[in-house]
């Protein structure tokens, strides 16, 4: 699948998957789901500690594609 074609299918424009993918750009959440969605993936967020201390771990955060992605589903 081509660049455009994968960038249509998914609601964005090529040139913005372009930069993307080259690290140009750094995707909004929203984006980033699209990306995931368009792939077959969903977004999951985990928090990790910056240090070994007490504070509790946190469960990851899965975010669907329906909540952040308008679809035509």
């Amino acid at each position: 699948m081509s660049q455009r074609d994968f960038a249509e299918r998914i609601g964005i424009k090529q040139p913005q998957l372009a930069r993307i993918e080259s690290g140009k750009q750094i995707p909004k959440l929203e984006t980033l789901t699209k990306l995931a969605s368009g792939s077959g993936y969903t977004v999951e967020i985990h928090f990790v500690p910056i240090k070994d201390n007490s504070i509790p771990l946190i469960e990851p955060v899965r975010i669907p594609a329906e909540l952040l992605v308008e679809t035509d589903r």
